[in-house]
């Protein structure tokens, strides 16, 4: 593999405040709304400020708002607001009427606005740059600009740009913004960082039929970002250059209103919370997709709104996303065809670009679905045609149904390419591939866990019947770690004895040894490990039961086991394996539980594992930041030591393989106890050393090892659920993980931040991509690990 080149020197630009607040600016309504039954509802909240605000703190970032109400804005209707937490202080009273419009809803579905203020009072109402406070303008991350008159919007702009020199600018566009102001709105588009105009605006202001030919055409006129809504098209991102379509996510519509709005305050969330654009696009669609499934400006403030759904749609459509017309690629390693994803059976499924002819339930949405009707118009001051979903008339509870990426490849070492070290965001070797399967990892928890079609339950059975009482689970790097990870839940659980072997022991020096009442699992996602294929021949060869836990249904090793335990994990290109890792050990984990239940024993393993995937999330959130931090301080360093104990010695595997595979550094990986008697002697101050270190049996073992480690003034980096004692190091830094996750499932958050970790330190050293030095070396490698040769077992 190539090593990282340097670092690009980037252009220095305002410190973005810290934190994830969203500042938005936008308008307040009365709606009364006149239901097809004649039915009324009088004096409801409404406006674009509030739809946004919503889908802001649905997103999981703070936000607050900025907007005139009039002296007859009902008292309390805010209440809703401000119990959750967004900050009303930038709201402006100011005198006469608020805006009030009647909603006029028909039995088809069509609505109708009609004004009961004069029309001009919109225009009155927008807000002033004067109605800014300074304070929170520094104290935002995101300031959002939902759509108003031009004038007030450049205005606006401009005032933030002077104020707030380091916060993101987005803009959303208003309906009165037409062909003849062309030249100013593409004006104000460059001022801002981030246009976000809907399909029929774009084509308005550039002409363009097609969102790409549009996109091309603001890039042409000097905008560097831009995301346009398109409706059941999804969303287009232009970043650096090139366009990428993020899909839509299915649903049902019971009201469109504030759809567009909705998209504008989700992706604003992403972005303050760091997303890329790309993943913060994707999480606008998931939350436009739910608002859009009730009626009302509140809708998101729903208690039964499931946002642990909506953030695992949000990362599987952004990881779906496909580059428009990017350039040729060099094909994947694995002989599969490019532009087509790769289906159960390994043969290349057909690229179907509209989001209904798609599978239709593929990822689920966590949504109350319902089926009053599509509802087309937009309210004044709201984009129209803004809505970044698919609607669908039907109620047959479609989930989400994005373009699959393209083929994987196999996980039980790093799968590179080919490619030169520089890769966009469309490329299958770009390193970000890493970083959007790490974002997957949640939903793939639930996936593994949830057993839909019940074929781990299915295995348990078979496994009892035949009367197993040891099982061994083998495979090679990442799924050597899972095996050894697993361990301790059977123990627990199950009623059987696990026993974690590499497959080459198992293949060459325990085969002959196995008991009876024996069963092997020969794990490897892409089902063409050699030695992890001999090890199911040779336990075979001596009577043993044989499982495949496979993505490959007719590979090498489906084809040497007795029976196959299928992964079905999308995978988006060449990467480090993290989400193919989890979900190898959380198939085994699903196991134990299975094999608990037969016992009558399940109670201890049913409830933490339905925590798992929220545990997972919130690690990923915690710990995002503190991973940049301890990249920062791990990739200068020659060497990097992984400590840890029980299931987590699996993770201090798991971490140091990150840093082979990733920015191609010397990671080290030891038991927690072994550190003491042998890499002891080779650890100076400032050396940086990762303890992985949640609570469990051995934690107060690794509090006495950081004790040391603080002694020696290294640099301790520790991953632990648990507060670290007093006394800390400078620069020990703490990768937080979610708490109240027993010891026998923590690997699966563990080993996240050491995923991130493994990622920007890759980023950081400059890699693009992940790549052999050339064809011959790639070839060389994989004939290598694939080759089954059968040897004469000890």
């Amino acid at each position: 593999m190539s090593q990282g080149g340097q670092q690009e020197q980037e252009e220095q630009v305002p410190r973005r405040p810290a934190g994830e607040l969203v500042l938005v600016i936008g308008n307040l309504t009365i709606d009364d709304v006149v239901l097809p039954d004649g039915a009324t509802h009088m004096a409801m909240l409404g406006g674009n400020s509030v739809h946004a605000a919503t889908a802001v703190v649905t997103g999981g970032a703070k936000a607050a708002l900025a907007a005139r109400r009039g002296e007859d804005f009902p008292p309390g209707a805010l209440a809703v607001l401000a119990a959750e937490g967004i900050d009303l202080s930038g709201l402006v009273d100011i005198p006469g009427p608020t805006v009030r419009n009647w909603v006029i809803y028909e039995a088809d579905g069509r609505r109708r606005w009609l004004y009961r203020t004069p029309p001009q009072r919109s225009a009155e109402a927008a807000p002033e740059p004067a109605d800014l406070d300074p304070a929170m303008l520094r104290r935002a991350a995101v300031v959002h600009v939902a759509a108003m008159p031009l004038g007030n919007a450049e205005r606006i702009v401009a005032h933030v740009r002077r104020q707030a020199p380091g916060a993101l600018v987005t803009v959303d566009t208003h309906e009165s913004w037409d062909s003849s102001v062309t030249g100013r709105v593409l004006a104000l588009a460059r001022t801002a960082d981030l246009f976000v105009p809907s399909l029929a605006e774009l084509a308005r202001l550039t002409g363009a039929g097609e969102p790409a030919d549009g996109l091309r055409a603001l890039a042409a006129a000097g905008l560097g970002q831009a995301v346009v809504k398109a409706a059941a098209a999804g969303a287009y991102v232009l970043e650096g250059g090139r366009i990428t379509r993020v899909p839509a996510a299915r649903t049902v519509v019971a009201d469109s209103t504030g759809a567009g709005d909705a998209f504008c305050g989700g992706l604003a969330a992403g972005l303050a919370r760091g997303l890329s654009l790309v993943e913060s696009a994707g999480l606008g669609a998931a939350i436009a997709a739910a608002a859009i499934t009730e009626s009302g400006s509140l809708r998101l403030l729903r208690p039964n709104l499931d946002r642990a759904g909506i953030a695992r749609t949000a990362r599987r459509l952004a990881a779906a996303a496909a580059e428009v017309n990017p350039p040729a690629a060099d094909p994947p390693a694995d002989g599969t065809e490019p532009g087509g994803p790769v289906n159960k059976t390994g043969a290349i499924a057909s690229r179907d670009d509209s989001v209904a002819g798609d599978t239709a339930g593929a990822f689920g949405v966590s949504i109350d679905h319902r089926t009053d009707g599509t509802a087309d118009g937009y309210g004044p001051g709201e984009a129209r045609d803004s809505t970044g979903t698919a609607t669908a008339r039907d109620d047959s509870g479609a989930g989400t149904a994005p373009d699959s990426a393209g083929p994987g490849t196999g996980r039980d070492s790093a799968g590179p390419g080919t490619a030169q070290d520089s890769a966009g965001p469309g490329d299958r070797y770009d390193i970000g591939v890493m970083r959007r399967e790490i974002a997957m990892i949640p939903g793939v928890i639930s996936d593994v866990l949830d057993d839909a079609d019940g074929q781990v339950t299915a295995l348990a059975k078979r496994l009892a019947t035949r009367g197993v009482r040891h099982l061994w689970l083998t495979g090679c790097g990442d799924s050597a770690f899972a095996g050894l990870a697993a361990e301790l839940a059977f123990q627990r659980h199950s009623g059987l004895t696990a026993h974690p072997v590499h497959a080459l022991d198992l293949a060459r020096y325990r085969a002959r040894a196995l008991p009876a009442g024996s069963a092997v699992i020969a794990l490897s996602f892409s089902g063409k490990v050699g030695r992890t294929t001999e090890a199911a021949i040779q336990a075979r060869r001596l009577g043993h039961h044989v499982v495949a836990l496979t993505g490959a249904a007719d590979g090498q090793l489906a084809q040497a086991s007795d029976e196959v335990l299928l992964l079905d994990v999308p995978t988006l290109g060449f990467s480090p394996g993290t989400s193919t890792y989890v979900a190898m050990l959380g198939t085994l984990l699903r196991l134990a539980a299975a094999l608990a239940a037969l016992r009558g024993a399940a109670g201890g393993l049913t409830e933490p594992l339905a925590r798992l995937p929220g545990s997972a999330e919130a690690t990923l959130a915690a710990a995002a930041e503190p991973a940049v931090l301890a990249a920062e301080a791990l990739l200068p360093a020659p060497w990097v030591a992984f400590l840890g104990g029980g299931p987590n010695e699996a993770t201090a595997r798991f971490g140091a393989a990150k840093l082979f595979e990733g920015p191609q550094q010397l990671g080290v990986a030891t038991n927690l106890e072994e550190w003491a008697h042998e890499e002891y002697f080779v650890t100076s101050a400032g050396d940086p050393v990762v303890l992985v270190n949640p609570a469990g049996a051995g934690h107060d073992r690794g509090i006495e090892i950081l004790s040391e480690l603080r002694f020696m003034a290294a640099r301790p980096v520790v991953i632990s659920d648990l507060a670290l004692p007093a006394g800390g190091a400078a620069g020990e830094l703490l990768l937080p993980l979610a708490g109240r996750v027993p010891e026998e499932l923590s690997p699966v958050t563990a080993c996240l931040p050491a995923a991130l970790v493994g990622f920007h330190m890759a980023r950081l050293s400059g890699k693009r991509s992940y790549n052999f030095p050339g064809e011959a070396a790639r070839l060389e490698h994989y004939e290598t690990i694939h080759r089954a040769t059968v040897g004469e077992p000890a």
